[in-house]
């Protein structure tokens, strides 16, 4: 176990740090007035990238403070009274999970360092703990505005972090090693890379979206300018964290948004959205005043063409490592030995040369999964579910295409944290769903008995049983 401490702006030691945070955490959960597992929820999210602090370091694996607190969610999780069935796909979506991890745990025989292959399946198995953690947590439609809630508050925190970055030069809000302090330049929150933060971002802010199409529909006000705030200010940090591959998936996620609120089915979800899409033009307009030099910079000049050649000699390395070792690939975070870098910077190369071509069909089945899921949740009747799935269709297609040049979700446990993070809160959207129909189905079954014993009373047989030879 080793105890690691990395620059910040606090000079203070990290067990001081610790207990610092774990205080002010205490405070809110005792104080806090509603129910308790919100408390955790809220704070385990929002601190989850946070690395400032106390490292536990196993397996090259870091143990923060966060994934303690979605334990103990857990935990309140279980213990709680009412139990509610999952839907039934949910297996689906853990199979080809658990086969990735599985493959990944056998790919350790073919690492030449075990230590860091080993990390793989401890980390694939550890972001189960946050699946069930905020799935156990979120059980009502109150229950997943919460949730949505905290994404836009972390959205908007990390927010805050990166543009604060990128206007007072040398703020150094989070950490980062020696060897990439010349990145300081790029917005990156509270993460350790500004591509781990562009690409968080990019998942979130469809959703969030979504959330604030949904506040305008039902008229809540609770929530709305937290939403509307995370939004804004969200898409003015993507821009700062210069991350050129959430932009382009960001940009693509939310072409197929406008697109299916396009084709879908009238109703206010479509008139709001169309709404938001003109006010979206207009702060495109105004943002490309502000930060127009910046993605012209970053896409004509700067490094562009030598880090598109640089890359594209990583990706002829790491298909050459994949053609030597195809079925179990040369062992999690072992790429680094083969390269002439530590990772090649594509998430589908990189899965294949470290765990298998088998792997990699594993980790595309698991992403067909989620979206077969948004795609039944965006085909549902309740507008409410419906106007929800169009933005994780988005967030999930967007990613995959920002995964083309990111390896970020691969490589790092926090961008893990936040997609299960996700998928959790699609999960819960579905139960909602599934617990919907049935209380409607059992509605309609009550007025049709109710119906019936009406017209038994007065004398007259229901409609269906006015049939000749029949007698009532």
């Amino acid at each position: 176990m080793l105890f690691l401490w990395l620059p910040s702006l606090i000079n203070i030691s990290p067990i001081v740090f610790l207990l610092i945070l774990t205080a002010l955490i205490g405070v809110y959960y005792v104080t806090y007035s509603g129910a308790k597992h919100r408390a955790i929820l809220s704070a385990a999210l929002f601190i989850g990238a946070w690395q400032n602090g106390l490292w536990l370091e196993f397996a090259f694996l870091d143990v923060t403070l966060g994934y303690f607190l979605f334990t103990f969610l857990l935990i309140l999780g279980f213990t709680s009274v009412k139990k509610l069935e999952t839907p039934g796909n949910l297996l689906r979506l853990h199979i080809p999970w658990i086969l990735l991890t599985i493959w990944s745990a056998i790919s350790v025989t073919k690492a030449l360092n075990t230590e860091f292959a080993v990390g793989g399946p401890a980390r694939f198995l550890l972001v189960l703990v946050i699946f069930w953690a905020i799935l156990k947590c979120t059980r009502t439609p109150k229950d997943f505005q919460f949730l949505m809630a905290c994404f836009s508050a972390f959205v908007l925190g990390q927010a805050v972090f990166g543009l604060l970055q990128f206007k007072i030069e040398g703020l150094k809000i989070g950490v980062i090693d020696d060897w990439s302090s010349w990145m300081w330049w790029r917005s990156r929150g509270s993460f350790f890379h500004s591509n781990q933060l562009g690409i968080v971002l990019l998942l979130y802010l469809p959703v969030v979206l979504r959330s604030l199409i949904n506040c305008y529909l039902s008229k809540g006000k609770q929530y709305l300018y937290l939403h509307g705030a995370a939004l804004i200010l969200g898409a003015g940090a993507l821009i700062t964290t210069r991350n050129r591959g959430s932009w382009i998936g960001l940009a693509f996620a939310l072409t197929i948004i406008v697109m299916l609120d396009m084709i879908g089915r009238g109703g206010k979800v479509k008139k709001i959205a169309m709404q938001f899409f003109g006010v979206g033009l207009v702060a495109v307009i105004i943002g490309a005043v502000s930060y127009g030099d910046i993605v012209f910079d970053r896409f004509m000049n700067s490094d562009a063409d030598d880090q598109i050649e640089g890359r594209q000699g990583l990706q002829v390395e790491a298909i050459a490592v994949i053609k030597d070792n195809p079925i179990l690939g040369v062992g999690y975070n072992n790429d680094r030995f083969y390269t002439s870098t530590i990772f090649v910077h594509n998430v589908y190369l990189l899965v294949a040369a470290e765990i298998g071509i088998p792997g990699l069909l594993f980790w595309l089945w698991f992403l067909f999964e989620i979206m077969l899921m948004s795609i039944k949740a965006h085909r549902s009747k309740i507008s409410y579910i419906s106007n929800y799935g169009k933005g994780f269709i988005g967030s999930l297609a967007g990613f995959c295409l920002a995964s083309i040049p990111g390896p970020d979700f691969w490589i790092n446990e926090h961008v893990q944290l936040y997609f299960w993070a996700l998928v959790a809160a699609l999960v819960s959207l579905m139960r909602i769903e599934h617990y919907a129909k049935k209380q409607l189905e059992a509605r309609k079954l009550q007025e049709k008995k109710k119906s019936f014993f009406e017209s038994k009373y007065n004398g007259n047989p229901p409609a269906e049983e006015q049939k000749p030879g029949l007698t009532y």
